[in-house]
């Protein structure tokens, strides 16, 4: 017996968006799974729908996202963020360079909590510390995994290619994640043993904090 199998790209949203309702406060809760090209426009408008929806505060939960591209983490991070520094690269054979929030950001002023854990990483890791340092969002959860490393892509002549680690990417205060990862100071972890999200119900908890704050 013989198939014939057919290569396709296959659309995974990267964003999964729903309203938490409590005692009348409405949090906007937006679970991202990786930050592939188009996942900061969409989260803009999960968002968008989420506040016309009566949200007053948001979730941003980043555990296990393993990351994606730079690109995505910065326009993200410029959702919330009106001003401010995303993250630097620093490396010994390349110069330093510093990527800032566009300018543009749509949802300053809503309160925001980002959940995190030991499988944020890479992407997740910058726009974590980007929104924590710059005083936008309290983070919640566990330490995350510590990987920042930029790498180069340097074409070979016999049609191959060579990865390289040439920098890392520290936050805006200077922070190697790869070192330490990014340590939220509200500690929240989930039970395996429950079927409660222990983790999620902190953050809820914080975010009405700061709402009614």
């Amino acid at each position: 017996m013989r198939f014939q199998v057919i290569r396709q790209e296959i659309d995974v949203r990267p964003i999964q968006a729903r309203l938490l309702e409590r005692r009348r406060s409405k949090l906007a809760y937006i679970r991202v799974l990786s930050f592939p090209d188009g996942a900061a426009d969409r989260l803009e408008r999960a968002t968008a729908r989420l506040v016309k929806l009566g949200a007053r505060g948001a979730i941003l939960d980043l555990r296990d996202n393993p990351g994606g591209l730079l690109s995505q983490a910065v326009d993200s991070v410029s959702v919330y963020l009106s001003e401010g520094i995303v993250c630097r690269t620093d490396g010994a054979h390349e110069e330093d360079r510093s990527y800032s929030v566009t300018g543009d950001a749509s949802y300053p002023d809503i309160p925001l909590v980002v959940l995190v854990n030991g499988g944020s990483a890479s992407a997740a890791e910058i726009v974590a510390a980007a929104l924590h340092e710059n005083g936008r969002a309290k983070l919640v959860g566990d330490r995350t995994f510590g990987k920042a490393s930029v790498q180069s892509v340097e074409p070979l002549s016999n049609g191959g290619a060579l990865k390289l680690t040439t920098a890392k990417y520290v936050t805006p205060r200077g922070v190697d994640l790869s070192a330490s990862g990014v340590r939220p100071k509200v500690k929240a972890l989930d039970d395996p043993l429950t079927r409660r999200d222990e983790a999620l119900a902190t953050a809820r908890q914080t975010a009405l904090t700061l709402v009614r704050s």
